[in-house]
């Protein structure tokens, strides 16, 4: 509020006002002064400091699982997490950002649109090499028969039921397993070497390092089944076309503060649902909803896609 991103009059579409004159007095009594700072300063701190833990949390669920963040677009969900998106992106260095149109309920949104998914885990601890293939076998064929009658009863016909199996594997020793997915063939024919092959892969990927040229053994833990019932989806909304040209739904300018040169500016206000396919907006920029405000950073520029949904793409 205090950094010019959020609307007082127009927070939840004008039903909560909110009050900026007491956020600065609690910003100025909590922050401020004990620092020795303005503040706009404090603010400025304070919205760093909280980028900077979500792009640690984006580290943990990418990096430290051996998928690098730049490879991927940043899908922007929450009521509030499009006035942080752009900011975390640049701390991550990733270059694309997608705003679903329904980015703040896109919980309930993907929970409404997803098949039907039941998992099952079962111990089968044992050297790799000494399981009885049809022992495997047996075991999954159990575990797909009671996740197919659990979807029946969920009235899922047969032809929309499908399986997917995944062992969790670690070497000889080790404390942690990996899980691993594997082909419902290599179970069936009992083919080891290529379940191991496999494992030695994915543990490069993840850690760096495999000890396949040491010939150290596998030894299995788990085993998983996901039950997958495939659902109905609904097709996506589509928004008119409107050209490049967002003029028709600026609302007007706004006070914000601006990352990238730690300054305040007057920025163009747009609003979210005036917004047509194709409408590129430049940052920085806001765009307000009734359900969030989208902060366009400096360094990022905004267009329209035919489901409503903004795209950010890195200069």
């Amino acid at each position: 509020l205090v950094l010019g991103y959020l609307d007082p009059a127009f927070f939840a579409g004008g039903h909560l006002r909110l009050q900026p004159d007491a956020a600065r007095r609690a910003i100025d009594e909590h922050v401020a002064r004990p620092l020795g700072l303005d503040v706009d300063a404090a603010a400025a701190g304070m919205y760093r400091v909280i980028n900077a833990n979500m792009a640690h949390g984006v580290r943990m669920i990418t990096i430290q699982r051996g998928l690098d963040p730049r490879a991927f677009p940043m899908v922007v969900a929450g009521g509030a997490g499009a006035v942080h998106a752009c900011m975390i992106a640049a701390e991550l260095d990733i270059p694309t950002l997608v705003v679903p149109y329904a980015a703040s309920i896109l919980c309930a949104t993907g929970m409404l649109l997803s098949d039907l998914q039941l998992d099952d885990v079962r111990s089968c601890v044992g050297p790799l090499a000494e399981i009885d293939p049809a022992r495997l076998r047996g075991l999954i064929a159990t575990m797909t028969a009671a996740g197919r009658a659990e979807l029946r009863r969920e009235h899922v016909p047969d032809d929309r039921i499908g399986h997917e199996i995944a062992l969790d594997l670690r070497y000889l020793k080790q404390y942690h397993e990996v899980t691993l997915p594997v082909p419902r063939t290599a179970v069936d024919d009992g083919d080891h070497a290529a379940i191991a092959a496999a494992f030695h892969v994915e543990h490069d990927r993840l850690y760096g390092y495999d000890l396949a040229s040491e010939g150290t053994g596998l030894e299995l833990i788990n085993v998983r089944v996901r039950s997958i019932g495939r659902t109905d989806k609904p097709p996506l909304p589509l928004v008119p076309e409107g050209g490049a040209d967002p003029s028709a739904a600026l609302k007007g300018h706004r006070r914000a503060f601006i990352p990238e040169t730690l300054g305040f500016a007057e920025i163009p206000i747009y609003d979210g649902h005036r917004l047509a396919a194709g409408n590129r907006l430049p940052g920085p920029a806001l765009v307000e909803r009734v359900d969030t405000a989208i902060f366009i950073s400096a360094g990022y520029d905004g267009r329209v896609d035919r489901h409503g949904s903004l795209i950010l793409e890195r200069r």
